[in-house]
């Protein structure tokens, strides 16, 4: 702080409209001492300074004076100065880069990039490089400051990236620490669903958890039911009806090699790229053809219906996982799948298809069983 401070403090009160007594009773402080920062005869308390910068509406860069281009710059310059070596990084190296950090930091104590790159270098501190528990280490030594950093940008930081990094860090950090539930709750209750697991997968596997296979499994389910969902919607884009079938195909196959001879609830989503696809071969008179992949889309739900509650995937990639299959409003109408597709084939669409006997033999045959 600069005795210019007092000067700042002054040109705010006054752009304000305000007096000195009432910014020393917003801020809990005698009328005298306010005077007094404004002659430059003393300057507040630091603890002051957040307080200060608030009631006025600024940041405390701002309220004390630092410029924000020569900020920006140096953080910058600190950014170049590492790329020649990104690649070719020995222990001093990463030293330097790191203490460059740490004295940006006490220069600039309040900007959150440089406390994001804090918390994220500050797990690989270079005292320990090349050591097999170099992270555990680092975490030990570093825990009270990357907490600081880490409560600091989730409480006044509006960059949603840099609050998930945070949290992130902090669960990992807890973790650490002997408290892997604080960790897993705080990322449950603040991470968005769609990066849920695989932050979970990683707080797990930075404790070498013993559980941290299963969470493995259930991260890489959840990726390929997502990524299921998006090819099929990607290939209602898709031109002509040759090169549709064959990214149908090729979804298929990628979900039997995920999982083996048992597709569990993935069945749920090859049955919908089948009945996709016999839409479209229908479509483009492609009538055996469909009548082919409407069988193997009514094979597949009703494989599907006819699984419990509480799932173990038995071969593949998922292989132990256990899952849970709720259908809240198929329960609620009182319907199976199934039964929702067959009313699917009785849609305009596929009136050509109702007037084979084959296929009303086949929607004969899935309406007959439940």
């Amino acid at each position: 702080m600069t005795n210019n401070l007092g000067e700042t403090i002054r040109r705010l009160r006054k752009m304000k409209n305000i007096t000195q007594e009432t910014l020393a009773v917003a801020v809990g402080v005698t009328i005298p001492a306010v005077s007094k920062w404004e002659r430059g005869e003393s300057l507040p308390d630091v603890t002051l300074i957040v307080p200060i910068a608030s009631y006025f509406g600024i940041t405390t860069d701002e309220l004390l004076g630092v410029n924000e281009e020569v900020k920006r710059a140096k953080i910058q310059k600190w950014y170049d100065d590492y790329k020649p070596y990104a690649y070719r990084q020995t222990k001093e190296i990463k030293q330097a880069h790191f203490d460059e950090l740490i004295a940006l930091m006490t220069e600039f104590p309040n900007d959150f990039e440089l406390m994001n790159n804090y918390i994220v270098f500050a797990v690989l501190d270079p005292e320990f490089y090349g050591e097999d528990d170099q992270v555990q280490k680092s975490r030990k030594k570093n825990f009270k400051k990357i907490e600081e950093c880490c409560r600091t940008i989730i409480d006044k930081c509006t960059d949603e990236i840099k609050r998930l990094t945070a949290f992130s860090e902090l669960a990992e950090l807890y973790a650490s620490d002997g408290r892997l539930d604080k960790g897993e709750k705080m990322l449950l209750d603040n991470v968005p669903f769609e990066l849920r697991h695989q932050k979970i997968v990683n707080l797990y596997n930075s404790v070498d958890h013993p559980d941290t296979p299963d969470k493995y499994r259930n991260y890489l389910y959840w990726q390929m039911q997502s990524l299921a969902q998006n090819i099929d919607f990607y290939i209602e884009w898709v031109k002509p009806i040759e090169k549709k079938r064959e990214l149908y195909h090729r979804a298929i196959t990628m979900i039997n090699m995920f999982c083996g001879e048992d597709l569990g609830k993935l069945y749920f989503h090859t049955a919908h790229l089948y009945y996709h696809e016999c839409v479209d071969c229908v479509r483009a008179n492609l009538f055996d053809e469909a009548v082919e992949t409407a069988e193997k889309c009514l094979r597949d739900i009703y494989r599907y219906d006819r699984l419990p509650k509480e799932y173990t995937f038995t071969t593949g990639i998922p292989e132990g996982y256990t899952l849970s299959i709720t259908d809240e409003l198929m329960e609620a109408a009182d319907m199976t799948e199934t039964e929702y597709i067959l009313g699917l084939f009785q849609q305009s669409w596929a009136a050509p298809l109702r007037e084979r006997d084959d296929f009303r033999k086949l929607l004969e045959h899935y309406g007959n069983i439940r």
